[in-house]
């Protein structure tokens, strides 16, 4: 996750063939995958899930 802060600091410079709008996107991208890595940890049988 710390590693995620410092490419979207430096999203222009690192997706060099991306434009730097896109940066935004990216950013939501992460964290909606982050908050469903969360969610998962708080249901009761894992297994349903999979």
């Amino acid at each position: 996750m710390l590693i995620d802060a410092v490419v979207l600091l430096f999203f222009d410079k690192i997706y060099i063939n991306l434009p730097a709008e896109l940066d935004r996107y990216f950013a939501s991208w992460l964290l909606l995958a982050y908050a469903l890595i969360l969610l998962m940890g708080f249901t009761k049988d894992r297994k349903k899930l999979l």
